[in-house]
């Protein structure tokens, strides 16, 4: 589902004769498979269908085939370029342009129409530490180096006096030949350089900062050639200015904290600090004889204190005994380890990281973000895809993450032990769940439960609880009475619904000036009920399903709200009953850390409030959203620059709109442009 404001007939007008746009594409051999070979298929698509279009009918479907210009548009076997893209005008191909686009071609349709997509590929060089193009499609991501005549040489081998002799002259020889080679490679670099018209990027994916920096290089010499020739500036999508305000988390969720024009967060985010890890290796290891260390709060929000009243509402949803909190690294993408996340429960006053927690951090990372996990929060992500003004919503559920956490921590009980996962496992956020009700689902994504975060395997064991029966166990939850069908959430997500507004809204919030400004991003929301949330989070909101300005209770708020009570308000009092007697067993002895509350690194009984149901986000008899659905707070967890488009609607076809219409705003205008292709100054962007 998704929604696009559609530029002005002026700004969207195409060139009068189709042109070639020709699009380096700079990733990781992974984010190509991910989304750029999806993006070309669709630019071949197009290309055909344009061409179609615009050849002389009598051609016929093979003529068409034929004329379409290829990725490479040289042979991969010779290895020389082709003609460069500013001279390989369709028009000369083309007999003459069709008469009318259809009814169903919007402004933003027509601009796509005027040109035609060819794709290079700009690898990393690892070896020289510098950015490549690279015109044979099936070479992606890092650049193999270069065959030379002293390697070949070299793998004859031979010895004795004879291969001795004359080796000086042999070794001058080859150097001559690599020096005339590397000449000649150079010659060729320049020439492809200047072909490329857009660089399309997610260059973070290589994992080394120096890829960055080889990127930044590349534009900055390229940008230069294009200014000598009186060229417009080359685009890059995004800039690197502003793709470098997510490459840490620290930085993102500063920006997501700061205060827009209306003095309010650009977006609400959960509670966040900083935690910098003692050491690393066997130095963490060692430090964890020290004991918890406590973290720094991150952002205004993050240094107010739980108010009382706040401290009531979490005693009555049963979350005042502990809370869940998740850490990442500091590291927003690349490596692997980025994606390894940890999460425990612990009822620490202090924000701290126990060891139990610090043994299993990847081990590559030194500075983390510590942050609030809302486990009580609904059963349910929303991902919100962005490609310049097109917003794609989808909801996911989270079942199978929440039922990760309460098989590993006995039903939410047990405290201060590590539950690791990573993010990047699409099986905790799948509607394919096991939906077993056993307590103990040990099949439940086996990939992550296991996974090696340190240099050994971790093994996370529950601890038992002094005094506890064996027969004792968690109650078994219904992990299907979750979740709630597609189609419900399709009907209170579509467009022109107040949810839909407030999250395109939010989507403004973080394209603005004061948010980070990019136009290939994506962005993850949790629903937090209204009870639940600080009050920094609900002051001045009205909740996602209330349009502006309508009063936040709607008629039988009061009653819904009242019966979801009753059914927490019983499970926490049976925990309040059983946590009278459990305490004596579980308090810590005197050398402890005096901050950690009695009964910390222990367990809790095993009755715990159970996560809320599908029917208590949409009527079961109705299918409408209720009043805590209405009511709920989105809250931002994550931000992505370039995330994955698979499935999405018509993601590909809206990032060739983006790309043209970047194009042709560029040729218009010929700006002055900073070293990587972006605007010296920041604006404001009125996309949205």
């Amino acid at each position: 589902m998704g929604r696009s404001t559609s530029p002005s007939p002026e700004a969207s007008a195409p060139p009068a004769t189709p042109r070639t746009i020709t699009i380096a594409l700079c990733a990781s051999a992974k984010k190509h498979q991910q989304s750029f070979d999806a993006l070309r298929a669709a630019a071949t698509e197009h290309n055909e269908r344009l061409l179609h279009r615009l050849q002389h009918p009598a051609a016929g479907e093979s003529g068409v085939r034929a004329s379409v210009p290829q990725d490479d548009c040289v042979s991969t076997n010779s290895g020389r370029r082709g003609t460069p893209s500013r001279s390989r005008s369709p028009g000369a191909v083309l007999s003459a342009r069709s008469g009318g686009a259809s009814n169903n071609d919007a402004p933003s349709r027509t601009i796509v129409d005027g040109y035609i997509f060819r794709f290079l590929h700009l690898n990393y060089d690892a070896q020289r530490h510098r950015m490549v193009v690279c015109v044979h499609s099936e070479i992606k991501g890092e650049q193999p180096p270069p065959p030379t005549a002293a390697a070949a040489a070299a793998g004859g081998g031979g010895g004795g006096g004879k291969a001795r002799t004359g080796r000086g002259s042999r070794d001058d020889g080859h150097a001559a030949t690599d020096d005339a080679a590397s000449d000649a490679t150079e010659n060729s670099q320049s020439a492809l350089a200047a072909e490329v018209d857009v660089v399309l990027h997610k260059v973070a994916t290589f994992g080394t900062p120096s890829a960055i920096r080889a990127l930044e290089r590349w534009c900055k010499a390229t940008q230069k050639r294009r200014s000598q020739q009186r060229r417009a500036p080359l685009v890059v999508v995004d800039p690197l200015e502003k793709v470098h305000l997510l490459l840490t988390r620290s930085m993102l969720y500063k920006i997501l904290d700061n205060p827009g024009d209306d003095g309010r967060p650009v977006a609400l985010i959960p509670r966040t600090f900083m935690w910098d890890c003692p050491g690393t290796g066997s130095r963490r290891r060692a430090s964890r004889a020290g004991g918890p260390t406590t973290a720094t709060p991150l952002g205004l929000h993050s240094f107010a204190l739980m108010e009382e009243g706040e401290q009531r509402e979490a005693r009555a949803s049963g979350s005042a005994a502990g809370r869940w909190w998740i850490a990442k690294p500091d590291e927003g993408t690349g490596p692997a380890f980025t994606h390894h996340l940890v999460m425990w429960r612990t009822r620490d006053v202090d924000v701290t990281v126990p060891p139990a927690v610090q043994a299993v951090l990847p081990p590559e990372a030194r500075r983390f973000i510590v942050q609030e996990l809302y486990v009580y929060a609904l059963p349910v992500v929303l991902k919100v895809y962005c490609v310049g003004t097109h917003i794609y919503v989808k909801a996911k559920p989270t079942v199978n993450l929440l039922a990760h956490l309460w098989d590993h921590t006995r039903a939410s009980t047990a405290l201060d032990v590590p539950v690791t996962m990573d993010s990047q496992d699409k099986s905790f956020f799948s509607t394919v769940a096991s939906t077993s009700t056993s307590p103990s689902r040990p099949a439940l994504s086996a990939a992550t439960s296991g996974a090696e975060y340190s240099s050994q395997p971790i093994h996370v064991a529950t601890p038992s609880v002094p005094g506890a029966a064996a027969a004792e166990q968690p109650a078994p939850i219904e992990w299907e009475s979750m979740i709630a069908p597609e189609r419900r959430w399709s009907a209170f997500l579509a467009p022109d619904t107040p949810a839909y507004a407030a999250i395109e809204k939010l989507a403004q919030n973080l394209s603005g000036s004061a948010g980070i400004g990019l136009s290939l991003y994506g962005f993850d929301i949790i629903l937090v009920p209204q009870h639940l949330a600080h009050t920094y989070q609900r002051k001045g909101e009205h909740g996602i399903g209330h349009a502006d300005g309508a009063a936040v209770r709607h008629d039988g708020v009061a009653s819904a709200i009242a019966k979801l009570a009753s059914r927490v308000s019983a499970a926490d009092g049976a925990v309040d009953a059983a946590a009278a007697a459990a305490t004596a067993a579980t308090r810590p002895s005197s050398d402890n850390d005096a901050r950690v509350r009695p009964g910390a690194c222990a367990s809790e009984p095993t009755t715990a409030p159970q996560p809320f149901r599908a029917s208590d986000m949409f009527d079961p008899a109705t299918g409408a959203a209720t009043p805590l659905l209405l009511d709920s707070v989105p809250v931002v967890i994550d931000v992505n620059y370039f995330p994955g488009y698979t499935g999405v609607g018509e993601a590909n076809q809206h990032m060739l709109e983006l790309i043209a219409r970047r194009v042709t705003a560029q040729a218009q205008n010929g700006a002055p442009h900073s070293k990587s292709g972006a605007r010296a100054a920041k604006r404001r962007c009125t996309a949205m």
